[in-house]
């Protein structure tokens, strides 16, 4: 069933910052994907939620979740005012209905295969 994941996503400037933490710390070891286009991606769904493809919403809450669980909790506490725990246990289960919402059991699109990938890492 499809749910609306917009209230999930994390304001524009974290959501950046999460960017930022996935190419430094998740990047350089999976590179699934061009990062520029990627970050252009990123950058024009973070202006408008409401209009995210399915497929681009799963793999922004694919990097959330990655670049979380790349961070200490000490981190995690410093930049998020979250606990690391909270943070994965929120992301991975927006992650987990971002993919059902793009159909990724049935899809060949390459951003949800790439987005499903990253969730397997992570």
């Amino acid at each position: 069933m499809t749910q609306n994941l917009k209230t999930l996503h994390p304001s524009p400037v974290t959501i950046f910052k999460l960017w930022q933490i996935f190419l430094t710390n998740a990047n350089p070891l999976i590179k699934i994907f061009h990062s520029p286009t990627v970050q252009i991606m990123i950058i024009d769904a973070s202006e408008n939620l409401e209009q995210v493809p399915k497929s681009t919403e799963a793999l922004m809450f694919s990097i959330y979740l990655l670049a979380v669980v790349s961070l200490t909790t000490e981190e995690c506490e410093a930049m998020f005012s979250e606990t690391r725990d909270s943070l994965i246990s929120k992301y991975a289960g927006a992650t987990q209905q971002a993919l059902v919402n793009a159909k990724f059991l049935k899809s060949s699109n390459l951003v949800t295969l790439q987005a499903f990938s990253i969730y397997l890492v992570s």
